[in-house]
């Protein structure tokens, strides 16, 4: 009865004279020690008598997941207050707690106030799934699905609204018309949200993506970016965002730990030769990472010094999707004789397994068609890795800062081949030759957006 009558008072008011749906100030729910300190320099300091208080919206995938971690402990060290709300088996939930996590997204809050007052447990009668938040909605009618996904959303932003956050920051969740009621509801409760735009667009577009982006785009009082030429492009497709568009750097890793003394073990187990230099390729294989021009660079490559690692999973191709995550991959390789020097690791993979390959590799290849701005990009060079890459959504802007890397104008294979011999001509390139960006530390990136987020609010 008594976690019944909590469980009430945290859906309705507080206990004591507040009204049921009056904003109320909550006690602060601090899960486990904030961790280790942030590399690069101090905290930034907070303006007197300010602490914000925010709410981050943080998708499943773990990508923007452990973006979103990063971001939370950079604002966390500055004095801002941080919960995040996710889904219950999102990759989010696995690393350290740093702040309150709430994995409740996906499901009616009003049956899950246990996970409410908890901030970490599951609902009650779920099991930590790997599967996809949305896979067991897909069997019901179109309809009804979007009908569950209108009420989901304007369900949490009243709760966001009762709890009294000076702002909500979403991370790229679903852009559907159920989920953009979200954005809907919280103009009409006039909840401040702040977006981060990842991709301005998909990479791989279909109809009506640019309206669903603009329904998003128009209802948040700032669209972060993550390069001056993302800002550009944003720009160019939405021009009366010019007043509400962030151009804000994506910053290092800390969730990665370094594990220099895992190199050889790995380089063994990758059956690569002390003199072979390993070319890694991770995460997901989509289209617009064009694995397809690494595969021509080693078919004509005939000096046989340097090994292609794919790690990862295929998407966004017509045959992805099935048993073997890498099987398109595969299929390429096997098609022009190239077995012997190419390694497929399909993922995903742990912290510990991430940072292994990362430490096995020499060089990171980026030979992006598009993009708005790459995580793969900054994870490089936390680890001091040498970087190739085409020029492209901002890649200059980073790399500009960092020494241990090279451009390419073009993203044929011929253009990676001349780039990758240029590569290994560097090679090897020191950790210290390479050193982590002050720049790109996430107390520098914090302490230019927190003055952006008090206007806001």
């Amino acid at each position: 009865m008594k976690a019944d009558r909590r469980a009430t008072e945290a859906l309705h008011g507080e206990p004591g004279g507040s009204a049921p749906g009056a904003v109320t100030a909550r006690p602060r729910r601090w899960l486990g020690s904030p961790g280790p300190a942030l590399h690069g320099s101090a905290r930034p300091t907070v303006s007197a008598g300010t602490r914000l208080r925010i709410a981050l919206i943080s998708p499943v995938d773990p990508g923007i997941g452990t973006y979103t971690y990063e971001l939370v402990r950079g604002l966390c060290a500055a004095g801002v207050e941080c919960d995040v709300y996710t889904g219950f088996n999102a990759w989010i939930t696995s690393l350290p707690r740093i702040c309150a996590v709430y994995p409740v997204l996906g499901r009616a809050l009003i049956r899950q106030r246990s996970a409410l007052i908890s901030a970490g447990a599951p609902p009650a009668g779920i099991t930590q799934s790997r599967r996809p938040l949305l896979q067991p909605m897909l069997r019901n009618a179109s309809a009804i699905r979007l009908v569950r996904r209108a009420y989901l959303s304007v369900e949490l932003a009243l709760w966001l609204k009762i709890r009294g956050y000076d702002a909500v920051w979403t991370q790229w969740p679903e852009m559907d018309e159920g989920s953009i009621t979200f954005w809907r509801a919280a103009r009409v409760l006039r909840l401040p949200v702040v977006h981060t735009a990842h991709n301005v667009l998909p990479h791989e577009r279909v109809a009506r993506d640019h309206d669903r982006y603009a329904g998003v785009f128009r209802r948040s009082r700032a669209v972060i970016v993550h390069s001056e030429a993302a800002r550009g492009i944003l720009l160019r497709e939405y021009p009366y965002l010019a007043s509400r568009a962030i151009a804000s750097r994506h910053g290092l890793y800390t969730t990665y730990p370094r594990l220099p003394d895992r190199r050889f073990a790995m380089r063994e187990r990758l059956r690569l030769a002390p003199e072979t230099n390993a070319v890694l390729l991770y995460g997901g294989v989509r289209p617009y990472k064009n694995v397809d021009s690494l595969i021509d660079a080693l078919a004509a490559d005939n000096s046989g010094s340097w090994v292609l690692v794919v790690a990862g999973h295929e998407s966004g191709y017509g045959d992805s999707g099935g048993p073997d995550p890498l099987a398109r991959t595969r299929r390429l390789v096997a098609e022009r004789g190239l077995q012997d020097r190419v390694r497929l690791l399909p993922g995903p993979f742990s912290v510990e397994e991430t940072s292994e390959l990362f430490e096995a590799s020499d060089i990171v290849a980026l030979p992006y068609l598009e993009s708005y701005g790459s995580g793969l990009l900054l994870l490089a060079m936390s680890f001091g890795k040498l970087v190739v890459a085409t020029r492209t959504g901002g890649m200059d802007e980073y790399l500009q800062d960092y020494r241990a890397h090279i451009l390419m104008e073009g993203a044929a294979g011929a253009d990676v081949l001349a780039a990758l011999r240029r590569a290994q001509a560097m090679l090897p390139i020191a950790v210290s030759d390479a050193p982590r960006p002050p720049a790109f530390e996430w107390s520098s990136i914090v302490a230019d957006l927190i003055p952006r987020l008090e206007s806001i609010c």
